[in-house]
This record gives C-alpha cells, structure tokens and sequence, in this order.
C-alpha cells in the first residue's frame, strides 16, 4: 500500500464561506489511513441492510454534502417560516401541547420577523449565530431552548 510522507489536501465539507475552501489537510498517520481505508466498507455494509435500516439519517452521516440530500431536507423555493410550519407540525405529534406553544411563540419572537421570507437554502450558521449573538437573552439555557425550533424533525440543524 502506497503510503505517502507529507501531509494531503482532503476534500470534505464546502466551508468556502468560512474561508476554508472545502478541504482539510491530513496527514496521512495510521489512524487516518484506517478510518479512510474502512470508510467504503462500512458504507456498503450499512447500504445493503435496506431502505428500511439505511434511512436518510444514515445517508447525511456519510454524504453531509450531496445535493441529493439538500433537496430532501429543503425543497427548492422553501422559506424559513414554511419549514418553521412543518416542523412545528412534526412536533405536535411527539411533543405536549405546552412544548410546541413554547416553540410556536420562540419562532415567532425571534426569528420568523428575522428569517420568516427567506429560502432556508440561503441562511447559514453564521447569519443565525450573529442573529442570536444579537439576541438580548441572559440565560444559556434560555438560548438552549430558543434554538431548539432550528433543529429539524431529523435532529440535523435546518441550516446550510
């Protein structure tokens, strides 16, 4: 096996926003030949249990980045407050009448005024972060619960 000395550029996550470029330089030590040489095998293996065990959770864990899997969490033309919608829709059927009032009225308050018109696929951590930054909350458990609304049915962030 060809094992290379210096360190290698890796594509990974698009974080060209952060500056990044979307690649991660490695070098190539043992424990990371391992992970990337049992990566395929594992895919596979979890693949071939079926549609019914590989679910869309499965697939973001191993393909974060595919456009596929962008346009089954946000169809195009979605905005924040039509995902806000749904999910609060989603919600009501696992959680107390109590719980989704709260997130009802969290949307409401801090972020449908914000992010309401906008596409989901346009806002990104960073506009929700500076947002929350901005935020007059003194509590970290209070930002806690604001930003459990942002969580999608899926328990991935609804975000880019």
């Amino acid at each position: 096996m060809h094992r290379p000395s210096a360190a290698h550029t890796i594509c990974g996550s698009n974080n060209s926003s952060r500056g990044l470029g979307g690649r991660i330089v490695l070098t190539p030590r043992s424990a990371n030949l391992k992970a990337a040489a049992r990566l395929p095998a594992e895919v596979i293996s979890a693949i071939s249990l079926g549609p019914d065990k590989f679910t869309i959770d499965d697939f973001a864990k191993y393909f974060p980045d595919s456009p596929w899997l962008k346009k089954q969490l946000a169809p195009a033309g979605s905005t924040f407050r039509e995902i806000a919608a749904t999910w609060l829709l989603l919600a009501g059927q696992e959680l107390a009448e109590t719980s989704v009032k709260e997130y009802r009225n969290t949307l409401n308050r801090y972020f449908l005024p914000v992010f309401g018109e906008k596409q989901i696929a346009t806002i990104t951590y960073e506009d929700l972060s500076l947002h929350m930054a901005a935020a007059d909350i003194a509590s970290l458990r209070t930002v806690n619960n604001v930003m459990i609304p942002l969580r999608c049915p899926t328990g991935r962030g609804c975000c880019k």
